[in-house]
């Protein structure tokens, strides 16, 4: 190997610009016999990299912290995953659809029976001679119509 490219990923991977593969590379070039001296005083980072590497945690360690914490082991609890249905899915659209359309047949009747009652009082005032309509809303009456058709009354006796 090239002693060139094992100083320049040297330089780089204490720069913090190195990827996993060129990490790889250095770590394959340290453990070479033959380095040189300037080369070969790094080469203990990398053994202990590799000897820390392979380290790793027992089988029995979260039942140990577990024990130190005074934790029972909790029961593991599953849960699986529900097939719905696309017709399942729409439901709640279908509901909102036919709350709305329930307003609006209640509005369209509502109105429909206020239009029904000013009409009959049309066939009412047909009947009867009196206009229902002045007899449910007050009409604003004139002063000055007032005092002519009093005038007229006091003439007329």
């Amino acid at each position: 190997m090239d002693y060139k490219f094992i100083e320049q990923l040297l330089e780089r991977y204490f720069a913090a610009e190195t990827t996993a593969e060129e990490e790889n590379l250095l770590r394959a070039g340290m453990a070479m016999p033959d380095l040189p001296e300037h080369i070969a005083k790094y080469r203990e980072i990398f053994e202990c990299m590799r000897s820390e590497g392979e380290k790793g945690l027992g089988e029995d360690f979260d039942q140990h912290i577990m024990q130190v914490c005074g934790v029972a082991e909790q029961p593991r609890i599953t849960v699986h995953a529900q097939r719905r249905s696309l017709l399942q899915n729409l439901r709640p659209l279908w509901q909102a659809a036919a709350a709305v359309a329930i307003f609006a047949l209640v509005g369209i009747g509502a109105g429909r029976s206020f239009n029904d009652w000013e009409s009959n009082g049309d066939e009412v005032q047909m009947a009867t001679g009196t206009d229902i309509k002045q007899m449910v809303k007050p009409s604003v009456v004139d002063p000055a119509q007032q005092t002519a058709s009093a005038d007229t009354l006091k003439m007329e006796l």
